[in-house]
């Protein structure tokens, strides 16, 4: 009995540390913090919608992305080095991009909800 309680013990000991390290890895110099890169991500897919539901000449798309861009990295104060840097750190499998991906639609979801007043249900597929 007593082998088992240690047993567990050192089960539930190796667990929390090994969680604890990946939840308090620290994020690399350049990389836009967590939050912050989900409300960017969740503008970028907003503005690249409405790129290419504005833009109906496939012509003027590249043009019209570049320009709106580089408004768009002003206004959040990043470059577009930090943005790809910190794009490619969080789609990394060890930094849990499915967790990542699926915060971003979360937050557009209630986006959407904010907007039209419209509820999806959680049971509907997407």
């Amino acid at each position: 009995m007593k082998k088992t309680i240690l047993g567990l013990l050192v089960c539930l000991l190796f667990l929390a540390t090994s969680c604890n390290s990946v939840n308090k890895q620290e994020v690399p110099d350049g990389v836009i913090p967590y939050d912050e890169m989900i409300d960017i991500m969740v503008d970028v897919w907003i503005m690249e919608s409405a790129i290419h539901i504005m833009v109906t000449d496939y012509d003027l798309l590249e043009p019209a992305s570049v320009t709106l861009y580089a408004q768009f990295f002003e206004k959040h104060g990043i470059t577009k080095e930090q943005f790809v840097q910190s794009a490619e750190y969080y789609m990394q499998p060890d930094q849990n991009s499915e967790a990542f991906i699926q915060e971003c639609i979360h937050r557009l979801e209630k986006r959407k909800e904010e907007f039209t007043g419209d509820t999806i249900p959680a049971s509907q597929p997407q």
